[in-house]
């Protein structure tokens, strides 16, 4: 590729940058559409593919460093490193070359957020499960590359990225793998035991020599270039996790990067404890220090065994996987889905397994028996009530309305099973955290019905704190069979259940095609898996297998960097089926991606179905169109019920992020006396989240009540 001629650079640009590009330049495909940042190796534009329109983020190295072979090795061997990878919690690459004046560039995936490094910057400091999140998916990413052997070697907190997300934790994403250790090279310089820790930090950086950054870099890294492995990473995730507790690295971030070395190679840190920013559990400072251990044999062993020993130490529920029921693979059978009441459109929010357009739930099969239970809809009614009796004032409903709605909540749930069934789906829709007690009780339900409606629920709000739903779905998933069995594993995979991995690998050798489709999807969703499995189970499917589940694990391909899912979106955009062009403009929609946008406002105005109409607003809304958000409210006067409730389902979604959440609840409130049963569930569970206390409160009271549990 080559770059045409270029002017000067935007204002405020250094001089001597070295870097001759500028605002409405292009890059081959791309052009340059602002400029986002500058740093001492290059600049990074904001620029669109004019073909795709996908936006992007495009690095571009400094003149000098591009006439640097060994900067140019690094350089390229990141593109490599990303590509063999491509993992959903790294920053994809998606192209890489040098302009015509021989500078060297790379076109990466653009993410909307901050950096790990300015959130820490800012108060309030992190909260135990935003810790947890945040290094449990930084680990997920290291899991994949160091499967591959691939060390990233200079993790930091400016190299993870948190991508906003309404009413979720942000998504995270590892990037710059520009010094990464794919096979053993020669050291940099003896051992440690052979070398003074001053003399080597000396010749480090005097040399130039340095690969990483000083204030994260293990032992080994500074002191020699053999034994660089997996816990390389794991020292540097220690790092950054002593300085999320105490507001500094372990060896300081002065400019004496001397000092810093030696401190890594030769010294112990100071108790976490003792420059603690805010309290924690005592663990935790066992659980640093190991972190940090000079000798890498003294290390957590892996990714996983970190952010566990991490969730251990926090005092986060401790990690338990349930009984896992032993299938043989020819039971998984996929029979043609149910008659769909209601169509509904996939969200597509963070990791959760979307529920695809051609019905509530598009992998609701069971096929095997399950033992029938006795009394489960008064179960269901007694955790419902049982879980509003236990909030306290400050954590439940705010106002006589949104106690109303819990009360016609309880009272579904204690009803017939199409009115369990109902709220269920309605909960599951809303996707609000309060509903778990209902949903797990609803997975011992007697009716089938209902209990799919649960496994829905589950995937849509598991987390991995939540032992009590993952021990639920263990049990649930006794003699389950067929696509029900894929969905429990789904849920109980995103409830922190890793035997769920297993279950799932093993369907991925299922003689059923769609069996292998379904549960390759389900594990991209988590990161388990990257594109070539999902491809090659897409090949392989069978053309009747539901258009809605074939779209899911394409989806997946595109949150996976893959490429060739854009002839995809191409042809979905711009083809008659509604249902397609509706799903792929919420995709790109959601991506920002400038034609993506464009459909959903162009949907949003005239799709023929009033439903798709609601579905295309109710993602704008999500990317913070406000206007999008008065049409949602517009439409709960409708005349057809899925309107009205699919607009409620949509408010309650973004409840924490609506700015006048009592004006949308008094638009609300005349839905409970509605005559279709379906729109009561969705604004009463709608009602529930907007009158409930702000996430971030929440997540206060609940870390209070954790420290409240730990006092003697």
């Amino acid at each position: 590729m080559s770059s045409t001629s270029a002017s000067e650079m935007p204002p405020g640009s250094p001089p001597d940058s070295g870097v001759s590009l500028s605002i409405g330049d292009r890059i081959g495909k791309y052009l340059i559409t602002e400029k986002l940042g500058e740093g001492g190796m290059g600049v990074v534009f904001g620029g669109v593919h004019e073909g795709l329109g996908r936006q992007v983020a495009i690095k571009v190295l400094r003149g000098e460093f591009s006439r640097d072979e060994t900067v140019v090795a690094r350089f390229q061997k990141e593109a490599e490193a990303v590509s063999r990878i491509g993992h959903g919690n790294i920053v994809a690459i998606y192209d890489f070359g040098r302009l015509a004046d021989g500078g060297l560039y790379y076109v990466m995936e653009r993410i909307r957020g901050e950096t790990l490094r300015q959130r820490l910057d800012r108060p309030p400091p992190l909260t135990p499960d935003e810790a947890y999140h945040i290094f449990g998916y930084i680990g997920r990413a290291l899991q994949a590359a160091h499967a591959l052997g691939i060390v990233h070697r200079d993790l930091k907190p400016e190299n993870v990225l948190l991508e906003t997300r309404p009413q979720e934790l942000p998504l995270v994403k590892v990037l710059d793998f520009g010094v990464a250790k794919m096979r053993e090279t020669e050291g940099l310089l003896p051992s440690v035991g052979t070398t003074q820790p001053t003399e080597i930090a000396a010749h480090l950086t005097q040399a130039g020599s340095l690969l990483g950054t000083p204030m994260y870099m293990a032992p080994e890294q500074i002191g020699s270039g053999h034994g660089i492995d997996g816990r390389t990473d794991l020292y540097a995730l220690g790092a950054m996790l002593y300085e999320v507790l105490t507001g500094a690295p372990p060896f300081g971030a002065g400019d004496n990067v001397m000092a810093i070395l030696t401190g890594h190679l030769a010294q112990d840190p100071a108790l976490p404890s003792e420059r603690a920013r805010f309290p924690f559990p005592p663990a935790m400072d066992p659980f640093v220090l190991r972190a940090l251990a000079k000798d890498p044999a003294e290390r957590f062993a892996d990714p996983s065994a970190f952010t566990e020993a991490l969730r251990e130490a926090w005092g986060l529920p401790k990690m338990r996987t349930a009984t896992l029921p032993v299938l043989a693979l020819p039971q998984f059978t996929d029979a043609a889905p149910p008659a769909a009441q209601r169509r509904w459109v996939p969200w597509l929010v963070g990791g959760v397994l979307a529920l695809g357009g051609a019905g509530a739930l598009t992998w609701r099969l069971v096929q095997g028996a399950r033992p029938e239970g006795a009394g489960a809809g008064a179960a269901v009614a007694q955790a419902a009530s049982t879980e509003t009796a236990a909030r306290t004032p400050a954590a439940g409903p705010r106002d006589p309305l949104g106690a109303a709605a819990q009360e016609l909540l309880d009272k579904m749930l204690a009803g017939d099973a199409p009115a369990r069934r109902t709220a269920l789906e309605a909960l599951g829709e809303v996707a609000d955290r309060s509903a778990l007690g209902a949903v797990v009780a609803a997975l011992d339900d007697d009716n089938p019905e209902v209990r799919r409606a649960a496994v829905a629920a589950a995937l849509e709000l598991a987390r991995p704190e939540d032992e009590e739903l993952r021990s639920a779905l263990g049990e649930a998933a006794q003699g389950a069979g067929g696509a029900l069995a894929i969905d429990m594993a789904a849920a109980r995979l995103r409830a922190g259940d890793a035997s769920a991995a297993e279950f799932l690998g093993q369907a991925l050798a299922a003689r059923d095609p769609a069996v292998r489709l379904r549960a390759a999807t389900a594990l991209a969703g988590q990161g388990k898996v990257q594109a070539p499995p999902l491809r090659r189970a897409i090949a392989e499917a069978p053309a009747s297998v539901p258009r809605s589940l074939r779209w899911e694990a394409y989806v997946r391909l595109y949150q996976l960097g893959e490429p060739a899912f854009h002839s995809e979106l191409d042809k979905a955009l711009t083809g008659t089926d509604p249902v397609a062009r509706l799903d792929a403009a919420q995709t790109l929609g959601r991506a920002r991606e400038p034609r993506g946008l464009q459909a959903l406002a162009e949907l949003a105005q005239g799709a023929p179905d009033p439903v798709d109409r609601v579905a295309a607003a109710a993602v704008q809304a999500e990317l913070g169109d406000s206007g999008a958000a008065q049409a949602l409210a517009a439409a709960l006067t409708s005349a057809q019920p899925e309107v009205r409730a699919r607009a409620a389902t949509s408010l309650g979604r973004l409840a924490q992020a609506l700015p006048d959440r009592a004006a949308v609840s008094a638009r609300l409130a005349p839905l409970l006396r509605d005559g279709d049963p379906g729109v009561r569930a969705a604004a009463a569970a709608a009602l529930v989240a907007l009158t409930a206390r702000p996430l971030a409160d929440r997540a206060a009271d609940r870390a209070a009540d954790r420290a409240t549990e730990r006092t003697p």
